[in-house]
């Protein structure tokens, strides 16, 4: 196991140890592992595939889901927990907002700017942690895109701890939430959705999400879900990934290499992201029973897709465990970290505008950077760091 193989064991490790552990057996083990009272774990990308595209037998709303998890705090309309026509209605709606044109606006407005204060700050041998501004700079895009102001960097830092308490609740074992988790998460959604009020309310910026909403004729009570989790998505995955990603270029001293070839930059987006897989496993609910090239499905239970094995898969990828920025991905699995079906990320451009940007920001840079320190989140649902301090090499 080399150094950047390592660093990412112990952010999953020092995260949550049992559910990583077992995820690492049950990958171990075969294709399609059930394993009792927690349901079925599928390892193989194809398989995967078939079932985020089936779901009238997988569906994200029934119990097991974590549709189901938040339809117990945000109600039927959050997008996540749809199924129906009505939710290829809204995605397409939702996805025509969601333009490269529309997330370059939201970066200029909301991002720019502070991405180049910490590069003049990198840049006069500053020590920066590089968490943190993961943390800020996905908390001002999520508002952007929907509108909200933050007063400031602490206000950023607050969002983003609300957000981790709230999507805390869920995880491996869990298939439905207690009375008092429900009453617990209502608050916590209840802070961050005051969030999209103030833009719903006071028409903060033309054009957001928020306001051609409003301008379909919605009220802030029927939509108030939806933003919510528009603002958890956008905020927790993508801070996550990033300093992660930057990691793993020094611990595998691939960040000069990618400075002297910065044409590598899709490639190391797309190798970064599988290999750091923010969202390691995707819940569905068993609705039907259903076969996958032999492997049965009984209903009622849950299905669980194994991003973390499948992207690991040899089928697919040589050498699987090793982080390699010059690795194309074959078509069959690209992009595949961020879902599939129906359901498949409605942030995509969004993560990679983020993660291209600090790229492109460590590309311009006079020479690399140095890990000085770092410290590892503890029971999140997506692991990484929390704090990773760094500075330029003199």
């Amino acid at each position: 196991m080399n150094k950047a193989q390592w660093n990412e064991f112990l952010i999953y490790f020092k995260n949550r140890p049992i559910p990583f552990l077992i995820i690492e057996l049950v990958g171990r083990l075969g294709k399609v592992v059930k394993l009792p009272g927690i349901g079925y774990f599928i390892n193989d990308p194809d398989i995967g595939k078939q079932v985020l595209n089936n779901p009238e037998c997988f569906n994200s709303h029934d119990i097991g889901s974590v549709g189901c998890l938040i339809t117990q705090v945000l109600g039927d309309f959050a997008l996540i927990n749809m199924d129906s026509i009505k939710h290829k209605e809204w995605k397409t709606k939702l996805r025509e907002l969601f333009t490269p044109k529309f997330i370059q606006e939201v970066f200029d407005l909301s991002a720019s700017s502070y991405l180049q204060e910490i590069k003049s700050y990198l840049h006069n041998g500053d020590v920066v942690d590089l968490a943190k501004v993961s943390k800020i700079l996905a908390s001002r895009m999520a508002c952007g895109m929907i509108g909200a102001n933050l007063e400031n960097d602490q206000d950023s830092i607050n969002l983003f701890e609300i957000v981790g308490k709230f999507t805390s609740y869920a995880g491996l074992g869990k298939k439905k939430l207690s009375d008092q988790e429900v009453d617990e998460a209502k608050l916590l959604a209840e802070q961050i959705a005051k969030y999209a009020k103030s833009s719903f309310n006071k028409k903060q910026r033309d054009g957001s999400v928020t306001q051609r909403l409003k301008d379909l004729g919605f009220t802030f009570e029927e939509v108030k879900g939806l933003l919510t989790v528009i603002l958890v998505g956008g905020t927790e995955l993508v801070s996550f990934a990033i300093p992660r990603i930057m990691a793993l270029l020094v611990d595998s001293n691939q960040l000069s290499l990618l400075r002297k070839q910065p044409e590598l930059i899709t490639q190391t987006m797309d190798e970064g992201l599988r290999f750091v897989t923010p969202s390691s496993v995707v819940l569905r609910s068993v609705s039907k029973n259903a076969e996958i090239e032999g492997y049965k499905f009984e209903s009622p239970n849950r299905a669980l897709i194994v991003n973390y094995n499948m992207l690991k898969s040899k089928k697919y990828f040589d050498q699987p465990r090793k982080f390699d920025i010059t690795r194309k991905i074959v078509p069959q699995v690209k992009h595949s970290w961020f879902g599939g079906g129906p359901h498949f990320c409605l942030g995509f451009a969004l993560a990679h505008k983020e993660i291209r940007s600090v790229l492109e920001m460590f590309i311009e840079l006079e020479s690399d950077f140095k890990i000085l320190k770092r410290t590892f989140e503890k029971n999140k649902v997506f692991p990484g760091y929390k704090s990773l301090q760094i500075q330029l090499i003199s």
